[in-house]
This record gives C-alpha cells, structure tokens and sequence, in this order.
C-alpha cells in the first residue's frame, strides 16, 4: 500500500522515469507541487 493517493503516486512513479530522478526527487517535487497547489486555493 502506498503512502499517497493513488494519482499522487502514479506521479512519483512517472517522474521516476526521468534520467537523473530517482524517489526522493519524485516525492520532493510532487510534494512541493501539491503543497503550492494547496496555498493558491
């Protein structure tokens, strides 16, 4: 079971893909977007 929604996870998943990104940057940046997403509301 993860530790995030499931869109937030399949996220992490994808960016995980990308070269040089490995979980930490993944759940760092997906993170920080959610949060910045939360304060704008």
């Amino acid at each position: 079971m993860s530790r995030y929604a499931e869109p937030m996870a399949r996220l992490i998943e994808e960016l995980k893909k990308l070269p040089g990104v490995g979980t930490k940057s993944a759940d760092e940046f997906t993170m920080s977007r959610a949060l910045n997403n939360r304060r704008e509301l």
